[in-house]
């Protein structure tokens, strides 16, 4: 019968360590997450040269000589809403990860409580006495599955990408203002040639006009010109209204 007992109790025991390591299973959150070891593309490599220049500058757009285009992209920066709308994502992102980084660190109250009473002394009358009594105390939270940690490199992730979404805008918006600059000389260019085409073909059919009068030129020159310079007005008239 006592043997019977003892092999019960062990049994009892060994079920009930099965039990805790189960429960020890249950909370497990799976192995540790490991990066894998993807190369990048060599065309991707950054060069090993110290003081090498970055291409393109940050500034590209000053090597093209040009204050008014200065002037465009400065009014484009202080005063742009998707890039006013991407610096604010950054601000709040840092301060998610300075809030998310906040419960790793050990917490510190203080306080103080100060009281003045009388009292009666014997001999001596009444008596004003002040009492003081500072308090300081701090605290940490123990991060054992490391939910904090995780949190604080999630939140310190989001606000990296908010910085690069940032530069990705900035750059948008730069090089937008820069191609519409661009495209607008280019129109004033095509513009000032279709003028002068225009200019050249009336200087032509007036000098064709003095031909046929002189009997030098005849009717059909004058109407041909006439033409081309007809559809000259017609291409300008569509091309840059």
């Amino acid at each position: 019968m006592k043997s019977q007992l003892c092999a019960g109790a062990v049994g009892g025991c060994a079920l009930a360590a099965f039990g805790v390591l189960a429960a020890l299973a249950a909370c497990s959150v799976g192995p540790a997450y490991k990066r894998p070891d993807i190369p990048l593309p060599p065309q991707w490599q950054e060069t090993s040269n110290e003081g090498a220049a970055v291409w393109p500058s940050a500034d590209w757009w000053h090597g093209f000589g040009s204050e008014k285009l200065d002037e465009l992209i400065a009014e484009a920066q202080r005063s742009n809403d998707d890039l006013a709308v991407a610096i604010a994502r950054v601000q709040e992102a840092d301060a998610q990860a300075r809030i998310a980084g906040a419960p790793l660190l050990p917490s510190i109250d203080f306080g103080a409580d100060a009281t003045r009473q009388q009292a009666q002394i014997a001999g001596a009358g009444h008596g004003t006495f002040n009492t003081f009594n500072p308090e300081l105390t701090a605290s940490y939270e123990l991060d054992f599955w490391g939910k904090n940690r995780a949190l604080r490199a999630s939140a310190r992730a989001t606000a990296i990408a908010s910085h690069y979404d940032k530069e990705t805008v900035a750059l948008t918006v730069i090089s937008s203002v820069a191609t519409t600059y661009f495209q607008i000389l280019q129109f004033r260019d095509r513009l000032d040639v279709a003028r002068q085409n225009l200019f050249n073909g009336q200087k032509i059919l007036r000098g064709l006009q003095l031909q046929q009068t002189a009997g030098i030129a005849t009717a059909l020159d004058v109407a041909q010109q006439e033409t081309l310079l007809n559809s000259t007005k017609t291409k300008a008239t569509i091309q840059y209204v």
